[in-house]
């Protein structure tokens, strides 16, 4: 019986300093992205995008969580629009525009307050593309160690489908309206 509790000491010892020397090597950021291109002009498509109040028709966690709370507000010059929600899936949070260049792109800040705090930097960029806009949505953010960095291995299979998801609802809100 001693072997086997020397063993698993060890196993378990030497399981740990793996877990944790891997982790040390892994970034300590994520990075999600997907393009989708769009039949419609990239002003139209920049402005409803620009607009938060089209959001609970398209963008994916809006739509996930029935039981939400949400308020949305919207200013003319887009920075300081925001949307707070406070949900059963969902969690609390908020997203609010941190920059917006007309047209161009727009960058946001998401702030989760619940189930755990964290900040990641969400952005939109906008590029004319023959007769269609190219958008392209990214998500940038932090890791914990050393767990956060060993699940951040698969970010992007867990968050892409989900991008891919708005972005095609994206493109049905905007090409059903031409």
């Amino acid at each position: 019986m001693k072997n086997f509790f020397k063993w698993f000491f060890i196993t378990f010892t030497f399981f740990l300093l793996l877990l944790f020397g891997v982790a040390g090597v892994l970034s300590d950021t994520y990075t999600v992205e997907r393009t989708i291109n769009i039949h419609a002009p990239k002003d139209s498509v920049f402005s409803f995008v620009a607009n938060i109040k089209t959001w609970e028709k398209w963008y994916p966690w809006f739509l996930v969580d029935s039981l939400k709370q949400s308020d949305v507000h919207a200013t003319p010059e887009y920075v300081g629009s925001y949307w707070k929600w406070n949900g059963n899936l969902i969690g609390k949070g908020e997203l609010i525009f941190t920059d917006v260049a007309p047209t161009d792109s727009i960058a946001a800040d998401m702030k989760f307050k619940e189930p755990k705090a964290s900040i990641v930097k969400e952005y939109w960029y906008f590029k004319t593309n023959g007769d269609s806009t190219a958008v392209t949505w990214k998500h940038v953010g932090n890791l914990d160690y050393p767990m956060g960095r060993i699940l951040g291995l698969w970010s992007d299979k867990m968050l892409g489908a989900t991008f891919e998801e708005g972005l095609k609802n994206l493109k049905s809100e905007l090409e059903r309206k031409d």
